[in-house]
C-alpha cells in the first residue's frame, strides 16, 4: 500500500522491479556470462563466475534492478537467466519524514516505524500458484493453478503535511547546526 501526507501526496509507494536469477546447471559457460553482465552490474566478474558455477538450480544474481540494468541484460539473451517480478519501496520525498516513515528490508517487510508498525496492513499478501514442471524443471502447463489470490496491501494516509513537515526538518537541521 501507498502511504500518504495529508494532502493525498505519496511519501511511500511499492513500484514493480525484476530481480536477476540464474540456473546454473543451464549456464553453458559461466566465466563469459558472468563477463557479459559484470559491467552491466557493477558486481566483480570473478564472483558473478562463482555464483554461476554452482550446483543448484536457482541463485539470486542481483535483487531489485534499476530498470536500464534489466533492459540491458535482456538484450543479452544469456542461457540460463532469468527475471522475477518483485515491487521496490520507493520514497519520492527521500529522507522526508524518515524516522516516521522507517523503512523495508529485502523482503518488503517494515522493520522501523510506520512501516513496521503497520507492515500487516500495508504489506499485502502475496500470491500462491503451484505450477508442475518435469524432470528437467521444465514447466509443464504455461499458467500453473492459483492456491491463493493475492492482495494489495492498504493504504495509510497519515496527518502530517509535507510542507510543514519539510519546513520543521530544515529548521530543526539549521538550529542544530547553530
Amino acid at each position: 500500500g501507498t502511504i500518504y501526507d495529508r494532502k493525498m501526496r505519496e511519501l511511500a509507494v511499492s513500484v514493480p522491479v525484476s530481480s536477476l536469477y540464474a540456473n546454473p546447471t543451464k549456464v553453458t559457460d559461466s566465466r563469459s556470462v558472468a563477463a557479459g553482465i559484470s559491467p552491466v552490474l557493477g558486481i566483480d566478474a570473478e564472483e558473478l563466475a562463482g555464483k554461476l558455477s554452482h550446483p543448484r538450480s536457482f541463485v539470486w544474481i542481483q535483487r531489485k534492478m534499476a530498470p536500464s540494468q534489466t533492459g540491458k541484460i535482456t538484450a543479452l539473451n544469456l542461457p540460463g537467466l532469468g527475471f522475477v517480478k518483485e515491487n521496490k519501496r520507493y520514497y519520492p520525498k527521500r529522507t522526508l519524514a524518515a524516522q516516521l516513515l522507517g523503512f523495508v528490508g529485502t523482503d518488503n517487510r517494515g522493520l522501523e516505524g510506520l512501516e513496521f508498525m503497520y507492515d500487516r496492513y500495508v504489506g499485502g499478501n502475496p500470491s500462491l500458484v503451484l505450477v508442475e514442471k518435469d524432470a528437467k524443471g521444465r514447466k509443464i502447463n504455461a499458467s500453473g493453478r492459483t492456491l491463493r489470490e493475492g492482495a494489495k496491501g492498504l493504504d495509510i494516509v497519515l496527518n502530517i503535511d509535507e510542507t510543514v513537515q519539510y519546513i520543521t526538518e530544515k529548521e530543526l537541521t539549521r538550529q542544530v547546526t547553530e
